[in-house]
């Protein structure tokens, strides 16, 4: 914030290490048999190592710098075989372990899972299982959750949530307009962005 806005925010949430109570940066202890969230000793300081709240396991800031990047690696290199949806899933379950599950990473790979599943082949709503069908209920859920300890209002990520999660309660009454708030020009935009599709298959996503 500092060096794009050149101010230090000091509002509930930037002085909050939960952010309030979402956890929106937080990593998870690796001690055996805590997991308890690791946050920073002192949000307005930059430079402050970090430290799980249960069991005072202290982490320098170099390794958590070390573990975004390289879960972002993760996400951003999807492997050669996997669709967008196996890519997000596998990558979801591997970081499940090193992030909080309201860390913005996860969150922002849920967001994506929640707009396609029911949305792009094989996973269309005429032709998803019913663990898909709990599945796609299930991260719509969270993220709406996280969305609202984190925003006032409803931006585009929370109405698409809650927009998906009224579809999987009545899908009939989205025959007339399959696509409302343009979901499809979003999950192309991101797919797109994040390597997962190539320009022709974001068209076809689109048709």
């Amino acid at each position: 914030m500092r060096e794009k806005w050149f101010f230090d925010c000091s509002c509930p949430r930037c002085t909050d290490p939960t952010e309030l109570g979402s956890h929106y940066s937080s990593l998870l202890c690796s001690n055996q048999k805590c997991s308890g969230p690791i946050m920073s000793t002192n949000p307005l300081d930059n430079l402050a190592n970090w430290a799980c709240h249960l069991c005072g396991f202290k982490v320098k800031l170099e390794s958590v710098r070390d573990i975004l990047i390289t879960s972002e690696a993760l996400i951003d290199n999807p492997a050669a075989l996997d669709g967008p949806v196996e890519h997000f899933e596998r990558v979801l379950n591997k970081l499940s372990v090193v992030l909080h599950p309201g860390n913005y990473l996860l969150l922002d790979m849920k967001q994506k899972l929640g707009l396609m599943y029911g949305n792009i082949r094989p996973y269309t709503l005429d032709r998803m299982s019913t663990p898909a069908r709990e599945r796609k209920s299930q991260l719509c859920q969270e993220v709406v959750q996280s969305l609202s300890q984190l925003e006032a209002g409803l931006s585009s990520w929370h109405i698409a949530m809650l927009t998906e999660l009224a579809k999987m309660r009545d899908p009939a009454s989205y025959l007339d307009n399959a696509d409302p708030g343009g979901r499809k020009g979003m999950m192309a935009r991101f797919l797109l962005k994040d390597k997962l599709l190539t320009g022709a298959a974001c068209l076809q996503l689109l048709e």
